[in-house]
């Protein structure tokens, strides 16, 4: 999942090049485009982690039809995974934003 998501992370964010470019060249620091672009990869782990939740919680009932009752343990090990994802996300965002920061502002412009 780590990888995945840096893979995308670091497409989506070679495609705004231009756009961090323009963003340096104004004014903005790359302290503030790096926080950016991390808070957009972790919302989007949030969202992904939500909807795993609801749907490990559906089959935990279903499970619970047919197999025993599951206990606490798999909500520790639901809110591990979680924990997990995160931390690779903001890891597989931030590689990606530092990279993107370091390119001079007139040659991101100049990209095409």
């Amino acid at each position: 999942a780590g990888l995945g998501l840096y893979g995308l992370t670091s497409y989506l964010v070679g495609t705004r090049g231009r756009e961090i470019g323009i963003r340096v060249a104004l004014g903005e620091t790359s302290r503030s485009v790096r926080a950016r672009i991390v808070r957009e990869g972790l919302r989007v782990a949030g969202q992904g982690a939500a909807g795993g939740i609801v749907l490990a919680g559906l089959t935990l009932l279903l499970a619970r039809r047919f197999l025993f009752a599951p206990g606490l343990d798999e909500a520790a090990v639901l809110l591990g995974a979680c924990l997990v994802v995160f931390a690779a996300s903001a890891l597989a965002s931030y590689l990606p934003s530092r990279r993107a920061t370091r390119i001079d502002p007139s040659v991101a412009l100049r990209m095409e």
